[in-house]
C-alpha cells in the first residue's frame, strides 16, 4: 500500500473535484459561463466601473473559461504523476512489490470504469439495432474500451464512454511508472525538474505547432484530431512533470519548508494565474504559449497546495468527500447525461437539456457519484484486493 506515514494532502483531493466539475460543466452546462459572460457584458454598472473594453474582455474570458474544460484533464495527468510518486517513492519495490502495485492500480480504477461502460452499453446496442453503428465497429470499439486501449487507436478514442480515453492514457502511465520512478529517484532533483520542464515544453510546442499547420486536415479527420489530443505518448510529459515536482516535495513538505512561495500566498497566486490562462482565448501562435504554460502552471499550483495554505477551502471534510468521489463523477457524468438528453427529447421534444433540467442533472450526477464511490468503488476495490491475495 502507499506509505501511510505520508502527510495527507487534503487540498489536492478537493482540487480533483474542482477539476472534475470543470469537465462536467464543459460537457453539459457551458451556459453557466455564457450567462455570466452576458451578465458582465450587458449590465451597465460593470461597464461603468471597468470600462467598455474591460467588460468585453472579461466577458470573452468567462466564455472561454467554460469552453476550456478539456484542459482540466491535463491537471489530472500532472496530479496523477505527483500523487503516485509522492505515495510510492519510498515503498515501491521495498514494502510493496511491482505486481502488488499493478493490482492496486487495477482495483482502484477498473470497477468504476466498468460502471461507465455498462451505463453506456444500452445506447451502443440501440445504435447497432437501428443501423447507425455497424456491429463489427461496435465490437472493435467494445474490445478496445474493455482493454482500456482506445486511446492507442485515435479514431476510437472517444468511443463508448468518451471520458474513458483519459483512463486509457492513465493505464499507460501506471504501466511505466515503476520503471520511471526507479530512474527519477536516483537523479538530483534539479536535473529531474529541469528535464521534465524541457520535455513538457518540447512536447507542447510540437503538438501545438502541429495543430496550427494541420488545422484544415484536423477539422476533417477525427483520427488526426484525436491523435493530437488523446494519444498517450503525447500526454506523457504532463505525467512526468507531476512526478518531477514530487521529488523535492516529499522531503520539504514533511520538514515544513516552502518552495518559492509562502504557504498562504502561493496557492492564491498559482490558482489565480491558472484560472486566467484557462480563460485566455489564445489563437494562432499564441495558443502555443498557452499550451506550454498550462501544465507548468498546474504543476506550480499542485506544489503550492501541498504547503497547506488552502486546506481551509479545498481541504475541508466536504471538499475531501467530493474529491474522493470525483473519479466516479468524471466517469459517469457523460453516460448519465446521455440518459437525461434521451428523457428530455422524449418528454419535451428538445435536443438539449434546459437550464432547470441541467441543474437537476448536476445535482443527480454529484449524488450518484457519491453513492457509486461508497457502494461500488470502495467495496469492489476491497473485494478485488482480497481476491488477488493482497491487503
Amino acid at each position: 500500500m502507499p506509505d501511510p506515514t505520508r502527510v495527507k494532502l487534503s487540498a489536492l483531493t478537493g482540487l480533483r473535484f474542482v477539476a472534475a466539475m470543470h469537465v462536467v460543466l464543459f460537457h453539459e452546462a457551458q451556459w453557466v459561463f455564457s450567462d455570466l459572460a452576458t451578465f458582465v457584458q450587458t449590465h451597465g454598472w460593470f461597464r461603468l466601473a471597468a470600462g467598455d473594453l474591460a467588460a468585453d474582455k472579461v466577458s470573452e474570458w468567462v466564455r472561454h473559461l467554460g469552453a476550456s474544460g478539456m484542459s482540466s484533464v491535463s491537471l489530472f495527468f500532472v496530479l496523477s504523476g505527483f500523487i503516485l510518486a509522492y505515495n510510492y517513492r519510498e515503498t515501491l519495490g521495498r514494502n510493496i512489490s511491482i505486481v502488488e502495485y499493478y493490482r492496486l492500480r487495477f482495483a482502484r480504477i477498473y470497477p468504476v470504469y466498468l460502471v461507465g461502460l455498462l451505463l453506456t452499453l444500452p445506447f451502443v446496442v440501440h445504435r447497432v439495432r437501428i443501423g447507425v453503428e455497424p456491429i463489427d465497429d461496435a465490437a472493435r470499439r467494445g474490445l478496445l474500451n474493455i482493454a482500456l486501449a482506445q486511446s492507442w487507436y485515435p479514431p476510437d478514442a472517444l468511443s463508448w464512454n468518451g471520458p474513458g480515453w483519459s483512463l486509457s492514457v492513465e493505464m499507460f502511465f501506471y504501466a511505466i511508472f515503476p520503471l520511471a520512478l526507479r530512474h527519477i529517484i536516483l537523479l538530483p532533483r534539479q536535473v529531474v525538474i529541469l528535464g521534465s520542464i524541457i520535455f513538457c515544453v518540447v512536447t507542447q510546442v510540437g503538438v501545438s505547432v502541429g495543430k496550427i499547420y494541420l488545422a484544415e486536415e484536423i477539422q476533417t479527420s477525427q483520427g488526426l484530431y484525436s491523435f493530437f489530443n488523446y494519444f498517450p505518448l503525447l500526454r506523457l510529459s504532463e505525467f512526468f512533470l507531476g512526478m518531477a515536482i514530487s521529488h523535492p516535495a516529499s522531503a520539504r513538505i514533511e520538514r515544513g519548508e516552502f518552495f518559492i512561495f509562502t504557504s498562504r500566498r502561493g496557492p492564491i497566486l498559482a490558482a489565480t494565474t491558472c484560472i486566467l490562462v484557462l480563460g485566455w482565448n489564445a489563437e494562432g501562435h499564441a495558443s502555443v504559449a498557452r499550451a506550454v504554460a498550462l501544465p507548468l502552471l498546474f504543476a506550480t499550483l499542485i506544489y503550492c497546495l501541498t504547503l497547506g495554505g488552502a486546506d481551509s477551502v479545498l481541504g475541508t471534510n466536504r471538499m475531501v468527500a467530493l474529491g474522493e468521489a470525483s473519479y466516479a463523477l468524471y466517469i459517469i457524468h457523460v453516460p448519465i447525461g446521455t440518459y437525461f438528453h434521451s428523457v428530455t427529447r422524449r418528454l419535451f421534444g428538445e435536443p438539449e437539456m434546459g437550464r432547470l433540467v441541467t441543474v437537476v442533472y448536476l445535482a443527480t450526477v454529484i449524488a450518484v457519484s457519491l453513492v457509486v464511490m461508497q457502494r461500488i468503488e470502495i467495496p469492489a476495490r476491497k473485494y478485488l484486493l482480497r481476491a488477488f491475495g493482497g491487503s
